[in-house]
């Protein structure tokens, strides 16, 4: 039964990894006007697909935490692991105790499952992992690094046209809100650092996974 569970989480994992592929994948879309010399970005993605992608991803994340467990758990009944309390969730293991505990540590899952509860059933069902008001999902934005001229336009057909010196990677996500309107951060990004602080506690309980490209 461990190697199911870590076969399963491998394509978890996967799926993880293609979802963010198919978000970061037209960052580089770029195309030189020879009207004005600058560059012209041309790998938009409509929102709602935007949207789409970014659910699919931090619910995917999020539901790493039943992997986890059951993993943990047919780690204990294989001998691989030694419970030192009586937290043994009806008798099934320690994984329940031990993937709780590490959420109580990482603002980003806790995110990840706030998000994913909340997309799930459009309000949230239970209180916030975070223990904050529920979070609220933003428009779509580009999100670039660049200290270059940018010149943006709106086209004939009410498409914004972006123009940047010097092309630099360029990918569309979700800002994530908190109540007051406080951004909390890239949804891309908590979902990625989610993954991977699954990842520390999978590496640390003696699991290893071939490397996750983003």
């Amino acid at each position: 039964m461990i190697q199911y569970f870590v076969d399963q989480l491998a394509e978890a994992l996967s799926r993880i990894e293609h979802t963010s592929h198919e978000l970061h994948a037209h960052q580089n879309d770029w195309e030189l006007d020879p009207a004005d010399g600058l560059y012209l970005f041309k790998g938009s993605i409509h929102p709602f697909v935007v949207k789409k992608h970014i659910v699919d991803l931090v619910r995917e994340v999020w539901h790493l935490y039943d992997g986890t467990r059951e993993l943990m758990n047919a780690k204990w009944k294989a001998g691989q692991i030694n419970a030192t309390d009586t937290n043994l969730d009806g008798g099934n293991g320690p994984g329940k105790a031990i993937v709780n505990l590490h959420v109580k540590k990482c603002r980003w899952i806790q995110l990840c499952g706030d998000l994913a509860n909340l997309t799930k059933h459009y309000t949230l069902a239970r209180a916030t992992k975070t223990g904050d008001a529920p979070p609220v999902i933003g428009d779509s934005v580009l999100i670039a690094k660049s200290s270059n001229a940018i010149e943006i336009s709106t086209g004939p057909d009410g498409t914004q046209l972006i123009k940047f010196q010097k092309p630099v990677p360029m990918r569309p996500t979700l800002m994530i809100l908190a109540e007051d309107g406080t951004v909390l951060g890239d949804a891309v990004e908590i979902a990625l650092k989610a993954r991977d602080s699954w990842l520390d506690l999978l590496t640390r309980s003696g699991c290893s996974f071939a490397p996750v490209k983003s």
